[in-house]
């Protein structure tokens, strides 16, 4: 696939115009439409490399012939995702009992003043 057609499959993967694209890599709009068109052949390779680290696309991908976009997940990403998921799921269960807590309060609350 060539760069014209990668950056074209960027743009409507995020749905990102050429003025959101060029922020991103810091170059002009009109640059990005010349590389999506295939005016340019040959990009400035820090402006692509910028624009794959800020949206997390595969360097490879990018500029060789990679089958995905995106990169795989390693284990290390699986690991922090259990994490998160598993403090997640402890916040939750705070929560839940914080909200059982605040319940009880309102209660007393509602008695002490029907005992005035």
């Amino acid at each position: 696939m060539a760069i014209s057609d990668k950056m074209q499959a960027i743009a409507d993967h995020f749905r990102m115009s050429d003025t959101k694209l060029g922020r991103i890599g810091e170059v002009n709009p009109q640059t990005i439409k010349n590389i999506r068109t295939g005016s340019v052949k040959n990009p400035q390779i820090g402006s692509l490399l910028k624009i794959s680290n800020q949206l997390g696309i595969n360097i490879k991908w990018l500029f060789e012939d990679e089958e995905n976009m995106f990169p795989s997940p390693s284990s290390d990403c699986e690991e922090q995702i259990q994490e998160l998921q598993d403090q997640l799921s402890l916040m939750k269960t705070k929560l839940e009992a914080m909200e059982k807590m605040n319940e009880a309060l309102n209660l007393e609350i509602q008695i002490l003043k029907r005992a005035k």
